[in-house]
C-alpha cells in the first residue's frame, strides 16, 4: 500500500465514493464525490497532537462503533495518506435552535475536559456577551437537548456562565484577541444595548474601529436599565462592556443623537 501511494505513476483517491463510469475502453470518465479532509495534507505530519487535545469523542467505524475515538483522526492505523481527518457531522439541534448558531457542542466538550480557558475563547466568537447570557438567556437550545431522551437536557446556559464567570475571574478571558490589519474607517453606532455591543465587537475583530453613542447615562442600554441586578449584577455586565472596550471600541454615554449631536 505504501508503494501504491508512492508511485509516480499512481493517483491515490482517499475519502472518496465512486458514482458513475462512462465511456469505452481505454477511454474511461469516472466521477466521484470526495468527502471533505478539513486538514491540510501537506501540511499534516501525523504526529497526533491534534488527536490529543481534541475533547470530542465519536463512534468509530474502523471498529464497527464498538470504541470510540476524536473528532479528528487517522482513518486506520495504515492509513495512506499518513493524514488525519476530522470527522464532521450535521448540526446539533442546540447550535440549531440558538438565535446566533453558538457552537454549543463545541465549548461544553472544552468544559467538560477542564479547558475553561478554550471554552470562553470560542463562545466568543460568536458571543460578545457570555456572562450576560449566561443569566439573562432565555436558552432555547435547552429545549430540544438530545439528552432530553435519557433524563433531563444539560444546564447549557449555567454552563456558559460557569466559562465566563471563570474568566472574570482568572483574568485570562478578558485580554481581546489581536487583530492582524486594522482599518482607517470609523464606524459610528447608535445605542450600546445588546444589538450595538456586538456590532462593535464584530467590527473590530474585523479591524474596524467604533463609537458608540448611548443616550443613557450608562453603557448597556436596556441590560442597565430593564434587568434587575439580583437577575444580572451590574459588575458582570460591566465586565462584558469592558472586555468589548478593551477591543478598542469607544462608548460615550449621555449623547442623544439629533438632539446632542
Amino acid at each position: 500500500m505504501l508503494d501504491v501511494g508512492r508511485h509516480p505513476n499512481i493517483e491515490l483517491l482517499t475519502l472518496c465514493q465512486l458514482t458513475k463510469v462512462e465511456g469505452e475502453k481505454g477511454n474511461f470518465r469516472v466521477s466521484y464525490l470526495k468527502r471533505a479532509r478539513y486538514v491540510n495534507e501537506d501540511a499534516c505530519t501525523a504526529c497526533g497532537e491534534c488527536a490529543k487535545n481534541c475533547p470530542v469523542e465519536i463512534p468509530s467505524d474502523f471498529d464497527c462503533g464498538l470504541d470510540n475515538h476524536n473528532a479528528i483522526y487517522r482513518p486506520s492505523p495504515q492509513a495512506v495518506p499518513n493524514a488525519f481527518v476530522i470527522e464532521k457531522t450535521e448540526p446539533a439541534p442546540c447550535k440549531i435552535a440558538c438565535p446566533i448558531h453558538q457552537d454549543v457542542p463545541g465549548y461544553m466538550a472544552m468544559v467538560r475536559v477542564g479547558k475553561y480557558q478554550e471554552a470562553i475563547n470560542l463562545i466568543r466568537k460568536t458571543n460578545p456577551l457570555p456572562g450576560i447570557c449566561g443569566r439573562v438567556c432565555y436558552h432555547p437550545c435547552e429545549g430540544v437537548c438530545r439528552r432530553l431522551y435519557v433524563d433531563e437536557s444539560l444546564s447549557i446556559a449555567r454552563i456558559k456562565r460557569f466559562a465566563a464567570d471563570f474568566a472574570i475571574r482568572s483574568g485570562e478571558g478578558l485580554k481581546p484577541p489581536e487583530v492582524e490589519e486594522q482599518r482607517e474607517e470609523r464606524v459610528a453606532i447608535i445605542g450600546s444595548g445588546p444589538a450595538g455591543l456586538s456590532a462593535a465587537h464584530d467590527l473590530a475583530l474585523s479591524g474596524y474601529r467604533s463609537t458608540i453613542f448611548e443616550a443613557l447615562p450608562v453603557a448597556g442600554g436596556m441590560l442597565a436599565a430593564a434587568i434587575p441586578d439580583y437577575r444580572l449584577p451590574r459588575d458582570v455586565l460591566q465586565a462584558d462592556i469592558d472586555y468589548i472596550k478593551k477591543m478598542g471600541v469607544e462608548i460615550l454615554t449621555g449623547i442623544t443623537i439629533g438632539k446632542d449631536l
